[in-house]
């Protein structure tokens, strides 16, 4: 019976914890023009700079000190980008997939994605 109680706890607690992070890497959206690059869905879109290659966006968890939130980092590499940073920054940082590189800029409580040219 005790046997019969984990197996029902642990099979339970897979379950919800692949629930949750469905969730989670769900509750971003995709540019198209960006290759699908993720964006935070609770990010508000605010502006369209330089043609569709700067996107801005405000969200409440970006932030000039402290960069880019580790949990969006590991969004934007499970959506199969790859860090092609040059040099340490703590607010821009570089990503690369299929040739095209986005520049990810924060400052407090905005975002701008950029498409850099090919």
């Amino acid at each position: 019976m005790k046997k019969r109680i984990k197996w029902s706890v642990l099979i339970g607690s897979l379950f919800l914890t692949y629930v949750a992070s469905y969730f989670y890497v769900h509750s971003y959206k995709e540019l198209i023009h960006f290759n699908n690059f993720p964006v935070p869905g609770n990010a508000i879109h605010t502006k369209n700079i330089a043609n569709s290659k700067v996107e801005e966006f405000t969200w409440s968890a970006a932030s000039e000190e402290d960069g880019i939130p580790k949990r969006y980092l590991a969004v934007i590499r499970l959506y199969g980008w790859k860090d092609a940073t040059d040099q340490e920054s703590d607010s821009t940082i570089t990503f690369e997939k299929n040739g095209m590189k986005v520049d990810i800029l924060t400052s407090t409580d905005y975002l701008y994605v950029a498409k850099q040219p090919q």
